[in-house]
């Protein structure tokens, strides 16, 4: 490979690198859509879990479709998202309600999202900039 095909092949990795976040990104969005049901639910404890129990895991309690249920959560938080007996909403997948999905935790990893969505961007313009500059130069 000579060392323009290597800076071509670079920027065409760099634009795929990129557009895999993005795709990645669109799909985790798609798939919280589902989450239609809205339910006001009161944490009842945050477990300690992980190592050394440094992670904090709510525990859910909320009542729908005629039965109570008892949640975790998918994550753990190093603090505590809410003192217990917090009430917060969440949304839970219609039919299936012990998938919940829980906008307060989703703050936490919006500056994650951000970041990912910036760089998904640049990597992926930057790419395909770099690639078409390359094979028409």
């Amino acid at each position: 490979m000579s060392i323009l095909e290597n800076d071509i092949f670079r920027g065409c990795l760099f634009a795929a690198i990129g557009l895999i976040i993005l795709i990645c990104l669109l799909f985790h969005q798609m798939r919280r859509t589902r989450y239609t049901a809205r339910v006001t639910a009161i944490i009842t404890h945050n477990c300690r879990r992980g190592y050394h129990r440094g992670v904090y895991q709510p525990i859910y309690k909320y009542s729908t479709e005629g039965a109570s249920r008892e949640v975790a959560s998918r994550w753990g938080h190093r603090s505590r998202i809410a003192k217990d007996g917090t009430e917060v909403t969440l949304y839970y997948i219609p039919g299936q309600p012990e998938k919940i999905y829980v906008p307060v935790e989703a703050r936490t990893f919006l500056i994650l999202k951000i970041f990912l969505l910036f760089y998904g961007t640049v990597a992926f313009v930057l790419g395909v900039g770099l690639a078409i500059g390359l094979i028409k130069g």
